[in-house]
């Protein structure tokens, strides 16, 4: 299993419950995410990159379970956000990552288009730019995890 920091967990969840609130944030179909066993949870990527953080936080309210999100190298090539980022679970973005955490039941956050996807011009922001990025469906095939797919 990959270690997490309790303590910088805690203070994301609480900086992100705050946000929730902000933002009058709320989660529709958490019933869907399986309370044991593995799970690819995925999701469009918008350039306010902490969305993926607050339905990690509810759906952590709903299931008691914490996700573990796919990200970036860039992320891990950051001073102090690499070590915060898997401080908080967050592991780099490989094939075999995503397998070992769904391997150990986990729930495993993954936005296809990543950042080029969240760069995407105003008049696309309710629309998906994964092209041909298919490798979280062959993930799902291969490892047998069920998919939970959100967005707008």
């Amino acid at each position: 299993m990959i270690p997490t920091d309790d303590k910088a967990v805690r203070r994301a969840m609480a900086l992100m419950r705050l946000l929730m609130r902000y933002h009058r944030y709320h989660v529709v179909g958490l019933e869907h995410v399986p309370r044991t066993g593995p799970c690819l949870l995925v999701s469009h990527h918008t350039l306010a990159t902490y969305d993926g953080f607050l339905l990690g936080v509810a759906i952590y309210d709903h299931t008691g379970r914490l996700g573990r999100g796919l990200g970036d190298d860039r992320i891990f090539q950051t001073p102090l956000l690499g070590p915060l980022a898997r401080g908080v679970g967050i592991v780099p973005a490989t094939p075999q990552a995503a397998e070992t955490l769904l391997a150990q039941g986990e729930l495993v956050g993954v936005a296809p288009g990543g950042m080029w996807e969240s760069l995407r011009p105003r008049n696309e922001r309710y629309t998906v730019r994964w092209g041909q990025r298919r490798g979280f469906v062959r993930l799902a095939l291969r490892t047998g995890a069920p998919m939970a797919m959100g967005g707008r």
